[in-house]
């Protein structure tokens, strides 16, 4: 047996945000961005989720609305877009970085400073 084969280098794709998870971001959201044309993104802020009435709505899925975005219509009163942001947040620090950092000699560090 690999005795790597206990590590995951790929993390799975986060899940998919309900219907629960999408109506508490509408309601408790507390950063709105004009989009035009009658339309706002919906996001909640770190401090909004650690409110209580936030907490109890959201449950486990907590931290994963702080990266869910909600195009909403307010014309029509209609959520028109789910923006997911989990894809751009940087990857978990993987056990095999460790060892590319000790072959760091300060090469790049010198150019920059003779530049």
């Amino acid at each position: 047996m690999n005795r790597f084969a206990s590590y995951r280098i790929d993390a799975p794709a986060p899940r998919l945000p309900g219907y629960d998870m999408i109506d508490a971001i509408v309601r408790f959201a507390d950063q709105r961005t004009d989009m035009g044309s009658g339309r706002v993104l919906l996001r909640l802020s770190a401090g909004r989720r650690a409110q209580a009435e936030v907490m109890l709505a959201l449950g486990h899925d907590l931290r994963r609305a702080g990266e869910i975005g909600v195009v909403w219509d307010e014309r029509d009163e209609e959520v028109v877009r789910i923006v997911d942001d989990a894809r751009l947040k940087p990857a978990a620090h993987s056990w095999w970085e460790d060892y590319f950092d000790r072959f760091d000699n300060g090469e790049e560090e010198q150019q920059r400073r003779a530049a």
